[in-house]
């Protein structure tokens, strides 16, 4: 009996210490100026996929709630997803996935460097900052909008197109 009495704190502060560390490590993998969202609602929408997308990460925003959308394009031949994710003030990131090649639409759009081996499409127009990319036969396209309307300066998240590169880079790293 004393000998259970000797290791059952023990045990317990090592049990505390591990899960403490555990966290320390996720948090710490999310850079600042980014969040984490409802990973799991995410991955569940996924999986109803024909084919498996990567997904962020985190975002460039905080999430109030996401929505998702399954989808079929061009006459049922090419599956698709869409995760939007919501901020407070109605900030709009959306994020589709599609299975092969599909034109984004992107006319004069810029080149970016997302990682080593991954170029991407961008385009900031008036109504939104747009990028593309393309990997393992998926494509992907990220589009962020922010509410204007009745927002003041201090409020408005301010994502730049730096800020989507490395949320694009978060799915494949």
């Amino acid at each position: 009996m004393s000998s259970l009495h000797f290791f059952l704190p023990r045990i317990f502060l090592l049990m505390s210490f591990l899960l403490f560390l555990a966290a320390c490590q996720q948090s710490s993998s999310i850079p600042e100026g980014f969040y984490d969202y409802q990973k799991e609602k995410a991955e569940s929408a996924a999986a109803e996929l024909s084919f498996s997308p990567d997904l962020p990460e985190y975002v460039p925003m905080e999430v109030a709630f996401l929505v998702s959308d399954r989808y079929y394009l061009k006459d049922n031949e090419n599956e698709a997803l869409d995760i939007s994710f919501y901020t407070q003030e109605n900030d709009l990131l959306s994020i589709q996935f599609m299975k092969g090649d599909i034109d984004t639409g992107l006319v004069e759009a810029e080149t970016v460097t997302i990682d080593d081996q991954l170029e991407g499409k961008y385009v900031d127009n008036s109504f939104a900052k747009i990028l593309s990319w393309k990997r393992d036969g998926i494509t992907y396209k990220m589009s962020y909008r922010e509410n204007t309307l009745g927002v003041s300066q201090e409020q408005k998240t301010g994502v730049s197109k730096q800020d989507l590169v490395q949320v694009a880079h978060s799915f494949h790293s």
